[in-house]
């Protein structure tokens, strides 16, 4: 999608996880759309390095924030600091998450099922918490968290990844059957294989020998023959942040070239 200016001018958006490349990317739309935005990750060398970057490319607002989003203190803080910064908050875009181990039931490491529960579960439950009581003191608005297509149907070998994605879609179908009434819109984006470095690791993680047969693999799987792009994700996701998805709730997209289709 093209982006015209000030489209998104009207916004004021936390993005958690943008160190990696769907999270840049929405990053990058929404400022070249004319919104403010409050960016989240651990790395704080990155963070300021991309905030300052897409600050001076599109002349937006961008702030970078460090923080753990698995931590209750760190979520509230950011979400304070961003509606301090940004004058407001319209908006929450929860992204940040983790792949885990590839490996069958019986062998996959506990530590790493509990990480995953943690970023990708915990995770999404506290932003939609703390972006929920800011919202409600601004009259509504939009929180949108990553899914997956493992959201929505069963892989091998990546019991820890499913079950986190699946809990991210119990989480938004209850998080706006409740905040509906507070003019609060809550929606899911379920990516299918996005053209990614975390992709690329998954394939590692099924492949080392040959990486790229697995790549093969799982672009075959999908009727449209290929990977998705971030840019791709990223117009969906800014689009149900705006007004112009105001009908919109409770939904879990899938972004997937037609792979889940029933």
């Amino acid at each position: 999608m093209s982006i015209v200016r000030n489209q998104y001018s009207e916004l004021k958006v936390i993005v958690t996880g943008v160190v990696g490349g769907i999270g840049s990317a929405v990053v990058k739309h929404l400022a070249e759309g004319g919104a403010g935005v409050a960016i989240v990750d651990r790395d704080g060398a990155a963070v300021d390095k991309l905030a300052s970057s897409i600050a001076k490319a599109t002349g937006s607002k961008v702030i970078g924030l460090v923080a753990d989003v698995t931590v209750a203190a760190d979520v509230e803080r950011y979400t304070q600091e961003a509606v301090k910064h940004l004058g407001g908050l319209t908006g929450v875009y929860n992204n940040a998450g983790a792949n885990g181990a590839i490996a069958e039931v019986t062998e996959y490491p506990d530590d790493v099922f509990d990480q995953l529960i943690a970023v990708n579960q915990r995770g999404v439950y506290l932003g939609i918490k703390y972006a929920a009581r800011e919202l409600k003191k601004f009259g509504g608005g939009a929180i949108v968290n990553t899914s997956s297509v493992a959201g929505l149907v069963a892989f091998s070998n990546m019991i820890g990844y499913v079950a986190s994605k699946h809990a991210v879609v119990g989480l938004t179908r209850a998080a706006a059957f409740e905040l509906g009434k507070y003019n609060i819109r809550v929606n899911a984006v379920c990516p299918a294989p996005i053209d990614t470095q975390l992709m690329r690791d998954v394939e590692i993680g099924f492949s080392k020998e040959d990486p790229d047969a697995a790549r093969r693999l799982f672009s075959a799987a999908i009727p449209l023959g290929r990977y998705g792009t971030t840019d791709e994700v990223a117009d969906l996701v800014c689009f149900l942040l705006s007004d112009n998805a105001r009908f919109i709730s409770g939904a879990a997209i899938p972004v997937d070239g037609a792979s889940v289709v029933d």
